[in-house]
Formats: C-alpha cells, sequence, structure tokens
C-alpha cells in the first residue's frame, strides 16, 4: 500500500511538473555558450578544446515572417590554452510556433524554413526530419522525459538516443533553452570520447540556465588589446557588429553612426557593456562610428562589406 501510495504521489508529481505552460526559445538579449571537449591528450587545458556562443542579434522579415537572427563566435585553444578567436558571423535565423510547440530554421543562404526543435513529443517518438537531423540517415528517439527547474519555472527535458550513441549519455534538448549545440545536425554534437555541453544561457545579463557558473559573453581578446577601453568588433563586418566599454565605471554612452557623406544614419543610446550595432540595412561601404563617454569622443572607422 505505501509502495503504491508513494508511486502514486510520484505520478502526481511528474505529470503536474510536465503540465506546465509552454516556453518558447528567447527572442531577444539572449547568447548561449556551448564548450567543446576531448580527451586531455588530444584538446589541453583540461580536456577543453574550444568555447563557443551564439548570439540572437536582432529580427528579420523572411517570407513575410519574423524570424531571430544567430551570430556564431568563440575560441578555440590551443595546446598551451591560448585563445584564438574566430568570428562565423550570420548564421540563419529562428522562430517560434508557439501554437504548435516548434521552432522553424532559416540557414544563412537559404529562404525556405526547416524544423529545428519539437517540443511535443512523447516518449518513444522518432524525430522528424530537419535541423539536427538533416539527412533522415539515422533514427533519432525520445528514450526518456523529465522536467528541469530554468528560472522560476520547471520545463520539460528531452533525453535524444540513436544508434549512433548507445554507449554514450543521451543528448538532451530542454524546452525554452535548446540542446547542447543549438543549431547544428546530432552527429556534430559528439564525437569519439567527446562532444558539445551547453554550459549556459544569458537573458538580459543574468545567467538563465544553469544558474550558477561563468556566462560572460566572448570578446575578441587580441582587438581588445589594439583598441584600448573600447572595442568594436568585427571590422570590416557583414553589418553587425558589437560595442563592449570595457571601462571599469559604465556611463551613458552615446553612439552615432555617419555615411561617408556624413549624414547620421543611426544613433544609440546605453549604458550597457555590450551593445549590439545593426547596420545590415544599410548600403555596404565606409562608416564613421563617434562613441562619447562623458567628455571624452572617439571616432572609429568602420567597413561594411
Amino acid at each position: 500500500m505505501k509502495g503504491f501510495l508513494f508511486a502514486s504521489i510520484l505520478s502526481i508529481i511528474t505529470l503536474s511538473s510536465f503540465s506546465q505552460d509552454y516556453h518558447p526559445l528567447p527572442e531577444s538579449d539572449t547568447y548561449w555558450i556551448h564548450k567543446s571537449h576531448d580527451i586531455p591528450m588530444i584538446c589541453g587545458c583540461g580536456g577543453t578544446c574550444s568555447v563557443e556562443q551564439y548570439i540572437i542579434a536582432g529580427d528579420t522579415l523572411i517570407n513575410e515572417l519574423v524570424y531571430h537572427k544567430i551570430v556564431h563566435s568563440g575560441y578555440w585553444l590551443s595546446n598551451n590554452c591560448d585563445e584564438n578567436f574566430f568570428y562565423n558571423g550570420y548564421q540563419g535565423a529562428f522562430r517560434n510556433d508557439i501554437e504548435n510547440k516548434i521552432v522553424w530554421f532559416v540557414p544563412e543562404g537559404e529562404s525556405s524554413e526547416s524544423l529545428l526543435y519539437e517540443f511535443d513529443l512523447q516518449v518513444g517518438d522518432t524525430l522528424s526530419e530537419g535541423i539536427l537531423d538533416p539527412n533522415d540517415y539515422w533514427d533519432f528517439w525520445v528514450e526518456d522525459i523529465d522536467s528541469v527547474l530554468v528560472g522560476d519555472s520547471y520545463r520539460k527535458r528531452f533525453h535524444i538516443r540513436s544508434w549512433l550513441n548507445m554507449s554514450e549519455m543521451a543528448l538532451q534538448i530542454v524546452e525554452g533553452v535548446g540542446g547542447q549545440n543549438l543549431i547544428k545536425p546530432f552527429e556534430s554534437w559528439y564525437y569519439f570520447e567527446g562532444g558539445y555541453t551547453l554550459s549556459c544561457i544569458n537573458i538580459n545579463d543574468s545567467i538563465f540556465y544553469p544558474e550558477w557558473g561563468d556566462c560572460e559573453m566572448i570578446v575578441s581578446q587580441k582587438e581588445n588589446k589594439q583598441a584600448g577601453p573600447h572595442l568594436i568588433f568585427p571590422n570590416p563586418t557583414n553589418g553587425l557588429l558589437w560595442f563592449q566599454n570595457s571601462e571599469e565605471t559604465k556611463q551613458l554612452i552615446t553612439i552615432e553612426i555617419f555615411n561617408q557623406l556624413g549624414v547620421n544614419v543611426k544613433s544609440i543610446e546605453s549604458k550597457e557593456e555590450i551593445i549590439l550595432i545593426d547596420l545590415s540595412s544599410k548600403p555596404k561601404g565606409l562608416y564613421f562610428i563617434k562613441i562619447s563617454t562623458g567628455f571624452k569622443t572617439v571616432t572609429h572607422k568602420i567597413i561594411h562589406h
């Protein structure tokens, strides 16, 4: 009787944790940090090979629907643990289909959307063909579903299995968070004796999940040394660039962007440490960015190509 009562209570708790409202992916002011790892003899530095981030970098209109752009950057570690910054730029854009609990993604250079995440699956369901399983070559199925506390609510956590990882840990996708490598196919999430892990997701400058550890945005240390207290990267740019104020005391920053004719095409005021500057809708060419902080003014030359 006690065993039956305990099982009933556990069942009620489990069902109640699954009955929460659906949580879509965040759509702004968000970045994800992932790490790739392998055995230390291949990747030194404790087995960490690279640290990568995906940033939501504004919105775009595709086929008359609003999507949220994703930019990819990070650094890989050499044998002596030096950080080598890389910037892969725009990777594509996603949109939430809240009614159907689906996330759609349009890869860079394409105009048609593909399935990214499907959060209405049951244990035993096979995942549909899409970004995570683009070739439909391997069957990926839901081995288990539990819940995990994210922020102030419980989210579904899907444990995904395939014949590729029968001897490894199941791949994990969390509702409203994403997975171990966010927008890459499942086959890229793991490899022999290594793989990717989701370190954290940061929303509005706060660690959202998990709620501990370091989750700072990655910036190029090389460019930071060259630029002094202010950093604008990348330059040249494909239209999206970031301004970092590395001064200890953050003041109100005024950013003004001028074209070659001296016309002000954009102005921004912010006290944030990291500020996105979106020139993707502006004509390609040379721009001048004037940054004013208190009594100090600095001008940078930017090439938009």
